[in-house]
C-alpha cells in the first residue's frame, strides 16, 4: 500500500525527513540538515530512485547564480579537477547544488521555489517600528549605550506633553506610550512620575526632562539586570518569525504545490523529459514519477499547518508581495540587524 511504501521510504533514508502530501498526484517533500554529506547523498538516491518529474529547490534565482554561474550545462562541460574545486568551494547549499544536479541528471524540471533574499529582507525592514530599527542595530553593533539612547528617546518624545501639563486620557492617547524600551508596568510607573515631575514647582523645563531622562535611563538598566526579555528583542523575534520564517513557509509551500502546473525556466531544465523507472525496488511504485521538494528541514511543520489549512478551507494567508523599495534611512539603519539575521540563520542547525 502507499503508506507501506512510505515507511519503507522512511526507512531507508534515515537522515531525511520525508513528508508526503496530496496536491494533484503525490508531493514529496524531502526535509534536510543543509550542508551535510551523509543528506546530500541520501537525498540524491531518492531523486533516482523514484525519478521525479518535478524536483522543487530551496534556492532563488540569485542563490541558483552563485551556484552554478554559467548554469548546469555550463558546470558540466567543466574538466572534472575544476568541478571538484567548485564544489570544495561552496560556502552553502551543497544539498541543493546535488540535487539540482541530480534532477538534471534524469530529466526532470528544476523549479526554483523560494523569493528572492533581498525580498525577504525588505519585507522584514518594512514591518519594524523606526525605534526598533535604530536600537535593534545599534545593539547588533554592540553599541549598548547608543541602543539605550534610541529606546528611551522615542518614549521620552512622547512624555513631552506631560511635563507640559498636558496630562494623557487613560483610553485614547495609551498607544502614544507603547514603548519597545520597557515593559507595560514600567511605563505606567513613568506615566505617573512624569506627572508629579510636571507638577513640581520651581523646576525649569529642562530640568524636568533631565530629571524624566534619569527615571527612564534607570528603568531601562533595572528590567536589564532582572533580566527580562527585551522589548525591542521581542519585537525582533515577533517579525522574524512573522515576516521571514512563517511567510517562506507559505512562499516556498505554495510554488511547491504549483510545480506540475508551473512554465519553467528554459535554462534550468533537461530537454530529457523524465521517465518512471521501469524496475524500482521493494514497492516504492506509487511514489515515483512524482514531484518533489528539497528544503531544510525547519520548514515541514509549516508545510504540515499548511497543509491542514487548506484541507479545512481556512484562508489565514499571509502572502503579499514586499515592497519593491524602501526608504533610504530604513535601508542604511536595517544593515546591522540583516548582518545579525544572517548570521542567526547560519547557526540554527541548517533547518531553514
Amino acid at each position: 500500500s502507499f503508506e507501506r511504501e512510505l515507511a519503507s521510504l522512511r526507512d531507508a533514508f534515515p537522515s531525511l525527513r520525508i513528508e508526503v502530501f496530496e496536491r494533484d498526484g503525490p508531493l514529496i517533500v524531502l526535509g534536510v540538515y543543509h550542508d551535510s554529506i551523509q543528506v546530500e547523498r541520501e537525498a540524491k538516491e531518492v531523486i533516482l530512485l523514484l525519478r521525479p518529474r518535478h524536483v522543487g529547490l530551496e534556492l532563488c534565482e540569485r542563490r541558483f547564480k552563485r551556484l552554478f554561474p554559467r548554469n548546469i550545462e555550463g558546470f558540466l562541460a567543466l574538466d572534472d579537477e575544476i568541478k571538484k574545486k567548485m564544489m570544495l568551494r561552496l560556502p552553502l547549499g551543497r544539498e541543493q547544488f546535488k540535487a539540482a544536479l541530480t534532477a538534471h541528471q534524469i530529466g526532470a524540471h528544476i523549479h526554483l521555489c523560494d523569493q528572492d533574499v533581498k525580498a525577504t529582507e525588505r519585507k522584514f525592514l518594512a514591518a519594524l517600528p523606526p525605534e526598533v530599527i535604530i536600537a535593534g542595530s545599534f545593539t547588533a553593533l554592540n553599541w549598548s549605550r547608543a541602543a539605550s539612547v534610541a529606546a528611551w528617546a522615542p518614549l521620552l518624545w512622547r512624555f513631552r506633553s506631560i511635563l507640559k501639563g498636558r496630562l494623557p486620557k487613560p483610553d485614547s492617547d495609551s498607544d502614544k506610550f507603547r514603548s519597545y524600551a520597557l515593559q507595560p508596568a514600567r511605563i505606567n510607573g513613568l506615566l505617573l512620575l512624569a506627572e508629579e515631575i510636571a507638577k513640581a514647582p520651581n523646576k525649569t523645563s529642562k530640568q524636568r526632562q533631565q530629571e524624566l531622562q534619569e527615571a527612564v535611563e534607570k528603568a531601562i538598566d533595572e528590567e536589564i539586570q532582572e533580566g527580562k526579555m527585551n522589548p525591542v528583542e521581542a519585537e525582533l523575534e515577533r517579525a522574524a518569525q512573522t515576516h521571514i520564517l512563517d511567510y517562506r513557509d507559505e512562499y516556498l509551500w505554495r510554488n511547491l504545490c504549483r510545480m506540475s502546473t508551473t512554465e519553467v525556466a528554459q535554462d534550468m531544465t533537461s530537454a530529457t523529459a523524465p521517465k518512471a523507472p521501469e524496475k524500482l525496488e521493494t514497492s516504492w511504485k506509487n511514489l515515483a514519477a512524482c514531484s518533489l521538494g528539497v528544503v531544510g528541514i525547519a520548514h515541514l511543520d509549516g508545510f504540515l499547518k499548511l497543509s491542514e489549512m487548506a484541507a479545512t478551507a481556512r484562508s489565514d494567508s499571509m502572502i503579499g508581495e514586499p515592497p519593491t523599495q524602501l526608504p533610504f534611512w530604513r535601508t542604511l539603519l536595517g544593515q546591522p540587524l540583516l548582518w545579525r539575521l544572517r548570521g542567526t540563520l547560519r547557526s540554527d542547525g541548517g533547518g531553514g
